[in-house]
């Protein structure tokens, strides 16, 4: 019996040793593989701006992100507040991608950033986000000090100075905004619309082996 029990332990052992990082392997080498033949669409584009260097945002699990940190890293950003949790359906428009891209990539990140300048975010508050959106790992719900510099990024890159940060077409669900490698802006997308909805996916594809 416990020559069995013997056997079983180090069928386990190797179980967790080899096989399930060779697995891991195999899921992100098919990942690069895929890349390989991705291409950008028109929504790429190459703009000055990003993250500003000095804010920090403060995730659900408490960690702290910053543009440096982010470097190296394809990042998702929309922008969400205490309306946004009746604004979707079951599921989160993000939350297929998140899937689909679960293991293939070390380099993909998500943020929905806390953007109401009228109240700020409690730790309940972004951990409510992080369940209601069903997060993974790679998807950080943040709060961070100054919202306005930001959405002030965000409208000088995309939209020439023209938007406010009260208009709702900004915000969650409606539309997100992508940082490449290099920590900038690179497009913006409507997830509402079929097109630029397949376009990110794909353009995804392209930015994380760029």
């Amino acid at each position: 019996m416990q020559q069995q029990r013997s056997w079983f332990w180090m069928v386990v052992m190797a179980i967790l040793l080899i096989v399930l990082p060779l697995i891991s392997y195999l899921l992100v080498r098919q990942g690069a593989l895929i890349r390989q033949h991705a291409a950008a669409s028109e929504y790429i584009k190459e703009l000055p701006g990003g993250l500003p260097p000095d804010q920090l945002f403060i995730s659900q699990r408490g960690d702290t992100l910053t543009a440096e940190r982010l470097l190296g890293k394809v990042v998702v950003v929309e922008c969400i507040n205490s309306t946004s949790a009746g604004k979707t359906g079951e599921r989160h428009p993000l939350f297929e991608i998140q899937e689909a891209y679960e293991g293939k990539t070390l380099n993909l990140r998500f943020m929905s950033v806390w953007e109401d300048t009228g109240r700020a975010a409690t730790t309940a508050d972004l951990a409510y986000f992080g369940s209601r959106f069903a997060v993974r790992e790679n998807w950080h719900v943040v709060s961070c000090g100054q919202p306005e510099s930001l959405l002030s990024s965000i409208d000088e890159n995309f939209y020439n100075g023209e938007k406010k940060s009260g208009d709702s077409d900004l915000f969650f669900p409606h539309v997100v905004y992508v940082l490449n490698k290099e920590g900038h802006w690179c497009a913006t997308y409507k997830l509402d619309d079929q097109q630029a909805y397949d376009a990110l996916f794909n353009d995804l594809l392209y930015l994380i082996d760029r």
